[in-house]
């Protein structure tokens, strides 16, 4: 394998692994932006109290 196409193969990897992470990525932000939602005396986990973690939870 030369250079280039080592190269070309490397960067190839790259872009793979980061279209797969972008999916994940993607629903790491939605459940982030969900957090405050669910706790609602505060948007900090945590911090809330038991009410907050049960509402959560589910």
């Amino acid at each position: 394998m030369d250079r280039r196409h080592a190269v070309c193969h490397m960067v190839w990897r790259i872009r793979r692994i980061a279209a797969d992470n972008l999916d994940a990525h993607a629903q790491i932000l939605q459940r982030l932006t969900e957090l405050p939602h669910a706790f609602n005396r505060t948007a900090v986990p945590g911090i809330g109290g038991r009410d907050d973690l049960e509402e959560f939870h589910g």
